[in-house]
């Protein structure tokens, strides 16, 4: 398989199925009680605002686009590891841990 086809089917999934599946509320935090700074924010921020905790466009569920070069690659490396590397192997060997992702991230079908 050449990069570019694996750049091109990884997008492809991502943009489809793989930032859909993504728990967003996942990566909130609710700010409760008085005005406070957060280190991992990028500022003061006031009660009831619901910040990211981790600056990540995968987390946020960001189009393809809108990733940074580095999330990408990291959807790619993922994509690449379930589609191609677990094909030369039978499903039936596959751990249980290993299921259980393939039918949650949907890439079993």
């Amino acid at each position: 398989m050449k990069v570019t086809e694996a750049v091109q089917k990884a997008s492809t999934w991502w943009d489809k199925t793989g930032r859909h599946i993504i728990d967003k509320e996942f990566n909130k935090l609710r700010m409760q009680g008085t005005v406070r700074l957060m280190a991992v924010s990028s500022g003061i921020h006031i009660r009831r605002d619901d910040i990211d905790i981790i600056p990540s466009g995968i987390l946020q569920g960001k189009p393809w686009a809108e990733l940074v070069n580095r999330e990408q690659l990291q959807v790619i490396k993922i994509w690449h590891h379930f589609y191609i590397v677990l094909n030369d192997k039978a499903p039936e060997d596959y751990p249980a841990e290993t299921k259980k992702l393939l039918t949650r991230l949907k890439l079993n079908s």
